[in-house]
Formats: C-alpha cells, sequence, structure tokens
C-alpha cells in the first residue's frame, strides 16, 4: 500500500477538528432546524457545496459565490444546489459587498486551497477576529500545514496518492490495475462531516472553527475493517422529483429526514442572485 504524503501536520491529525469554541446567540425556535442561520459558501465541486446543500435544506439562508471567469458547471451546481442562493462576483472587485456580508454571516464556508483567500481578507484568524460569532469552515485536499499543504488537490487525486487506489484495485484485461472508488467518497462523506460539525456547534450555541480534510478522509477509511470478500447487496438509491428553474430534475435528496420526511428543497437559477442576505422572517418563511 502507498504511504500517505508528508502533507499533515501529524501522523495522528484527525479528519475532522473542532477548535476556537466561544459562546454565541442560541438557535430561535423557526419550522426547520436552520432557519434564520446565514452561510456564506466560497467552495465549489462536491464536498463544500454537498455541505452547504445540506445547511439550506434544513432552512439556512445559504448564498454561494463562485468567481465570474471560472463559474461552476451547471450539472456540478443542479447535483448539490437545492435551497441555496448563488452569485458570481470577484472577491477583490466586490470586497465591499463581501466585508457587509461576513459582517452578518453565521456560518462561513471555505473551500479553496488554504491561504489561497488570505489576500481577500479571508484568512481564517482573522475571520474570527472581525466575526467572533461565526462559525468558519474549512475544507482542504491535504490538511492546512505540511509541505502540500498548499497544493490543488480533488477526491481522486487523494486517493490515488494515500493508498485508497492500490485497495481498490483488480485484475482487469489480463493484468493488475488500480482503481477509484465508484463514487467521490471522500467528497461526500467529508461534506457531511462538516455540516455535523457546523450543526454540533449551533445547536450547542458555540462558534469555532471546523478542519476537514480529504487527506484525513481517506486515512480513516483505510483505517476501517475491510468488507467481507464476495458480492455486497446494493441498495436501491432513493430518488425524488425536486422542482428547479430548469424543469423537474430527478435528484437524490440529501441524506436525513425531518418528521419522516426527505428535506428536498427547489434549485434556483445559477448565479442570479444579489449579494445580500434575505430578511430573517423572508428566511424562516421560505422554509
Amino acid at each position: 500500500m502507498a504511504s500517505p504524503p508528508a502533507g499533515q501536520a501529524s501522523e495522528n491529525a484527525p479528519w475532522a477538528e473542532i477548535s476556537d469554541r466561544r459562546p454565541r446567540p442560541a438557535l430561535g425556535a423557526a419550522a426547520l432546524p436552520l432557519s434564520g442561520i446565514r452561510a456564506l459558501d466560497l467552495t465549489r465541486v462536491i464536498a463544500g457545496p454537498s455541505a452547504s446543500q445540506l445547511l439550506a435544506c434544513l432552512g439556512a439562508d445559504v448564498l454561494q459565490i463562485d468567481p465570474p471567469h471560472r463559474p461552476e458547471l451547471l450539472d456540478q451546481y443542479l447535483s448539490n444546489g437545492m435551497g441555496k442562493r448563488s452569485a458570481e462576483a470577484d472577491l477583490g472587485e466586490h470586497r465591499g459587498a463581501i466585508r457587509h456580508l461576513l459582517a452578518t454571516a453565521d456560518v462561513v464556508l471555505l473551500g479553496y486551497r488554504p491561504r489561497s483567500l488570505d489576500r481577500f481578507g479571508l484568512a481564517i484568524e482573522r475571520l474570527r477576529e472581525e466575526i467572533p460569532n461565526a462559525i468558519v469552515a474549512s475544507l482542504s485536499a491535504w490538511g492546512e500545514e505540511g509541505p502540500w499543504a498548499e497544493r490543488p488537490g480533488f477526491d481522486s487525486i487523494v486517493q490515488a496518492a494515500c493508498g485508497v487506489a492500490v485497495e481498490c484495485g483488480s485484475h482487469r484485461d489480463g493484468e493488475w490495475k488500480p482503481c477509484a472508488l465508484p463514487v467521490q467518497a471522500l467528497d461526500h462523506s467529508s461534506a457531511y462531516i462538516i455540516a455535523a460539525g457546523v450543526m454540533d456547534l449551533l445547536a450547542t450555541e458555540q462558534s469555532g472553527i471546523v478542519r476537514v480534510s480529504l487527506l484525513g478522509a481517506a486515512r480513516s477509511l483505510l483505517d476501517m475493517d475491510r468488507a467481507p470478500s464476495g458480492v455486497v447487496e446494493t441498495p436501491e438509491p432513493i430518488l425524488e422529483q425536486v422542482p428547479s428553474s430548469y424543469g423537474d430534475l430527478l435528484s437524490t435528496p440529501p441524506p436525513l429526514t425531518l418528521n419522516g420526511k426527505t428535506i428536498s428543497r427547489p434549485i434556483r437559477a445559477y448565479g442570479r442572485d444579489n449579494l445580500s442576505w434575505l430578511e430573517r422572517e423572508d428566511c424562516a418563511a421560505s422554509g
């Protein structure tokens, strides 16, 4: 098995870490658990957007912001855009509007390479100083310390570097070949670890920092007991029709139920929203 890369501060670094806990206002009573919570989503692709989708489907006002020169792929957005609002904005050009959003945000999700957004005033330490009541969730590929920390990375790359692809390899065409997992397992599992960390802090009336890495997810997966050999039955996926600005979509709902019902929500048009929060009453009513 390949050894994990030298990218984490410690061999025993946890997959997810919550630090710098501080008291914050309690959640109010509402129809949905996170109604009234404002979450600024500065993440891309799968893990971060899937985490913010879960928050949105539980009632949070999630505003996803992407750069105009590198918008999210529409199919990607449709796969994890339930309940969100989204806008395209340059973090430098629209710095004033972004600072205004941050001033009243309850949650800030960061999903770019560690320290790559510091020049826009989005360093974790600065955010904690300026908005002490907010929860800052930081997603990285390789962890935030070490020689690989600032390298880009994606689920399949981390799988290959850490030995997951070796574990999933098989003989094909007469020779053994490595293979990634058939789903982006590190992305999806990390998404729900991020959301769980955010909700843990909200539920316990605390702010703090939630740090999650795909490398940590890979290590946790490799440490688990191996599944028994042989055929493993795969359950039928749950699919629902979800209304969207692009027509009805057949989609998988977030993996939670509320009062016995799934929490799917409509998908709005991509990139069409203003750089502003909903009024708290409007946010609660939209749930």
